[in-house]
């Protein structure tokens, strides 16, 4: 069964997309997920910080600072007041199999090198590096690309460069076990998010009783299950509001909610607007 997101990431020939995400983003929070990529997350700019889980573990990240998320692995995100960047890469379309660097990148993607999430702390370097990598990309001159691939290998020379990772990690069972019962939950969620879904739906998926489902989804999202659906209702509904041209009542319950009210106040908390003025904003950009 496959409980991965589906968005595609990168473009032709460029093994890399971004994600800058400001407060004014339908992402900002962003809700758990995986994704068989790599992904850098940045800090940019902030007086607060950035609550960034990775797997079971959580990360409070300042200014500056920079975590590697590597391929599958569930991660979510909670900010206050910061401005963050998201690089999600696949180094393995860039690089044949006589590649002196493919070696590597295989053993991280295979679970054989685990990259210590947090890279930047101290090493000021991955900091810099993310800072061009978002120039180049927000300005995407001429020759950009070149620039773009060599930044990715500089990153992963400079894990070695450092050693940020373990070699040959002991897998944890019972982890990767959960892991796996959580990703179907999410996927279960993106699938019928349209109707209404009981906590016990979820807790069977998870194979765990009603309680200890709500503590362990709350650790590892940082949200209570509802949240969480209500979140991705959200979210959903932004995307319908920019693409197509459904009302918002229309929108209301095909994402879920049951009264029209109730969406345009949900709505107004999560992004400061009413649909409709978000609409209006996003047919303006």
């Amino acid at each position: 069964m496959d409980y991965k997101e589906r968005r595609i990431h990168g473009e032709e020939g460029l093994p890399l997309s971004m994600y800058d995400q400001t407060a004014q983003s339908p992402r900002y929070h962003m809700n758990c997920h995986w994704h068989p990529e790599h992904e850098i997350v940045y800090v940019k700019s902030g007086v607060l910080e950035l609550r960034l889980g990775v797997g079971d573990e959580s990360i409070l990240m300042k200014k500056g600072d920079v975590v590697f998320v590597q391929g599958g692995v569930l991660h979510s995100a909670v900010p206050v007041d910061c401005h963050y960047v998201c690089f999600v890469l696949d180094p393995t379309r860039m690089l044949s199999p006589e590649d002196a660097c493919e070696t590597v990148i295989r053993r991280i993607e295979k679970g054989k090198m685990k990259i210590e999430p947090l890279v930047s702390r101290k090493h000021p370097e991955m900091t810099v590096l993310c800072e061009e990598l978002y120039q180049i990309l927000v300005h995407r001159e001429e020759g950009f690309a070149f620039f773009v691939k060599s930044m990715i290998l500089r990153f992963f020379g400079y894990l070695l460069k450092f050693q940020l990772y373990e070699k040959n990690p002991l897998s944890v069972p019972a982890e990767e076990k959960s892991a796996g019962r959580m990703k179907s939950v999410l996927n279960y969620i993106r699938k019928n998010y349209g109707r209404e879904i009981a906590l016990s739906e979820l807790a069977e998926l998870s194979n765990m009783s009603p309680n200890y489902f709500c503590r362990y989804f709350r650790k590892l999202t940082g949200q209570t299950p509802i949240e969480y659906l209500i979140t991705y209702r959200l979210e959903s509904a932004c995307y319908a509001l920019r693409n197509t041209d459904l009302t918002v009542t229309d929108i209301t319950f095909a994402c879920g909610f049951n009264d029209v009210s109730h969406f345009i106040k949900s709505f107004r908390r999560a992004y400061g607007m009413t649909p409709k003025a978000y609409r209006a904003q996003s047919d303006g950009k």
